[in-house]
């Protein structure tokens, strides 16, 4: 008898939620029918949809209307996010070109202006 690895038809079938993600969309369920019963002017979609009908609502004052937007527009359009870029030092030559001031001087430009030393290495 085989003990613990993969078996045919063992697991939860793919796309199947796990037991505990059913049992809280029972549960948001019930309430949600409980509420609605009790105030039966609820509003039935959700945050992003609330924040939408409050924005684009011209009988609302400007401010909420602005505030709404505000908070919406994360979920409407993606923030940028900063990318890291490491550049890998290139060895120095141990043989100068003609008319290149040398390895010294490009390490200090380098320092002082960032990617100077790109536009350098490329200009000549």
């Amino acid at each position: 008898m085989s003990r613990g690895g993969a078996r045919p038809g063992a697991g939860r079938k793919k796309g199947q939620k796990n037991k505990l993600t059913v049992k809280r969309a029972q549960a948001m369920k019930k309430v949600a029918r409980e509420l609605k019963q009790h105030n039966p002017q609820l509003f039935e979609g959700d945050a992003h949809a609330l924040m939408m009908a409050i924005y684009k609502d011209p009988k609302l004052p400007l401010s909420i209307r602005l505030d709404a937007a505000k908070a919406a527009s994360k979920f409407e359009k993606p923030a940028l996010s900063s990318v890291a870029c490491a550049m890998a030092p290139e060895p120095a030559s141990t043989h100068p070109e003609p008319g290149d001031p040398g390895p010294e001087w490009r390490e200090r430009i380098a320092k002082r202006f960032g990617e100077a030393r790109r536009f350098w290495e490329n200009a000549h």
